[in-house]
């Protein structure tokens, strides 16, 4: 049987994209549930990235709930635009930007000199039993109790140690073979300006290191250019080159993880880069942003809002006497709304309604509401419901109300802006790039999630019970 939550999931998969079933390709994660052209999604990314959004103070719906199920297909639909955009890129050479190129390589330089400098120049510290006895009697008082718990101690101490020693003989290590020529005559931020590109600033193996690869590590904002620091930023630099050049001849590059992680960073390079220049190129003209204000400023504007607090009762008569008592101080409003009140929330919220809009609710309550200064209190107000007391516990103003306003201008410009990507990638979709969701298997991964929940409160419920 077809259940309510599951129709709406159809429909919603059905208007962004074509669902159909998904082809088996060997080698392929069994979670794929989307592919645009030989880019696949795979259900588990789309939790990694939910689950990431704790990170940024994000709420995290539940497993197994319907509320996570929509944020995954919110998410689903940027993945796919993600990967629209990012195969348009290659197509439109993106990935040969000179620029670009110079950030992929930083990128996998810094991925793979870190992989390389744990694998082999620190790499695993091993502590022996005898070390470990050794410190402990050079160390603590004879007669102390050597527990499990100091010997984790004196093992996490004696590795920091050999950790620490490792690192200060690295560069050695590393350097071993190979001739290094820094010239620090080429360093001085006086010349910054005026330097090219190309001027070749140290010789590492053989191989120039250009100014044009170190500039933006030596000209950050508020970091110390004096000689010295400059100099260790850029022994630095060849000291990554270096690790990195050996991660390759290690065959370290050829690692899923490293792959992965490459093909992650290029793929959100190449978008962003993209994005920027589409941006660009369909930069609207001031009449259009103000023509698509004046059709979309129910969305745009944001309406004031009042946080309320408010008790209903069925006569005037009683409204206008809980009044008068709260006036005079004889009972405060969430005395009155919880004790008055045939609200069958008032005894749960003392009244207290939260924000609300303005034009949200009845207008005749909603003109007094928006009509009353912060802590006054307004009524008796008869509508369908009975007759209400309102008091204005805070306000906040309405926002974007005016076009020729600064804000607003930004706010409806990276709207149409966004509006015009939106199109500009459906028209890829439908002409360019193949894109299909594989609503079998989102769905039965759904399921099982959702069973799995079931099961566990099932469990819960019988431990408690018992």
């Amino acid at each position: 049987m077809t259940t309510p939550f599951r129709l709406k999931l159809l429909l919603t998969l059905s208007l962004m994209y074509c669902a159909v079933h998904n082809p088996v390709h060997a080698g392929e994660p069994e979670d794929v549930i989307a592919r645009v052209g030989a880019e696949t999604i795979t259900f588990r990314e789309l939790d990694v990235t939910i689950n990431s959004s704790a990170m940024i103070g994000m709420t995290i719906p539940g497993p197994g709930t319907p509320e996570r199920t929509i944020m995954r297909l919110t998410l689903l639909d940027k993945a796919i635009t993600a990967d629209i955009l990012y195969l348009d890129a290659l197509d439109k050479g993106v990935d040969k930007n000179p620029v670009v190129l110079d950030d992929i390589e930083r990128f996998s330089n810094a991925i793979l000199g870190s992989m390389y400098k744990e694998k082999y120049l620190v790499g695993d510290l091993p502590v022996s039993d005898e070390e470990i006895r050794d410190f402990f009697k050079k160390n603590y008082e004879a007669g102390a109790p050597f527990t499990q718990d100091v010997h984790m101690a004196i093992e996490s101490i004696l590795r920091k140690q050999k950790f620490k020693h490792k690192l200060a003989t690295l560069r050695e290590r590393l350097r071993q073979g190979v001739e290094v020529e820094v010239f620090g005559d080429r360093l001085d931020m006086s010349a910054d300006a005026e330097r090219k590109s190309s001027e070749v600033v140290a010789m590492a193996g053989g191989v120039p290191v250009t100014w044009g690869q170190v500039r933006q590590q030596m000209t950050l904002a508020g970091q110390d250019n004096s000689p010295a620091a400059r100099r260790e930023r850029l022994e630095t630099f060849i000291d990554s080159r270096l690790m990195a050049e050996k991660a390759r001849a290690a065959g370290l590059d050829r690692e899923k993880s490293y792959l992965r992680r490459l093909k992650e960073f290029t793929k959100s390079k190449l978008v962003n880069i993209h994005r920027a220049v589409l941006a660009e190129e369909m930069s609207p003209t001031d009449d259009e942003i103000r023509e698509f204000y004046k059709n979309n400023r129910d969305s745009i504007v944001v309406d004031e809002h009042r946080k309320i607090q408010m008790l209903m009762v069925k006569t005037r008569e009683e409204a206008e006497e809980i009044k008068q008592k709260i006036e005079s101080g004889e009972l405060t409003f969430y005395q009155a709304a919880s004790e008055y009140s045939i609200d069958p929330n008032a005894k749960m919220n003392l009244g207290e309604l939260g924000w609300v809009p303005k034009g949200s609710g009845f207008p005749e309550l909603d003109k007094v509401t928006f009509d009353l200064e912060v802590g006054a209190i307004g009524g008796p107000v008869e509508t369908p419901a009975g007759w209400h007391l309102v008091t204005v516990l805070d306000q906040r103003d309405g926002q974007f109300e005016n076009i020729e306003d600064r804000e607003t201008w930004k706010k409806t410009r990276r709207l149409l802006v966004h509006d015009i990507e939106k199109r500009y990638v459906t028209d890829l979709r439908k002409t360019t790039f193949t894109v299909e969701v594989y609503e079998d298997v989102f769905s039965r991964l759904t399921q099982k999630e959702v069973d799995a929940l079931k099961a566990n409160q099932a469990a819960k419920a019988g431990a408690g019970g018992g």
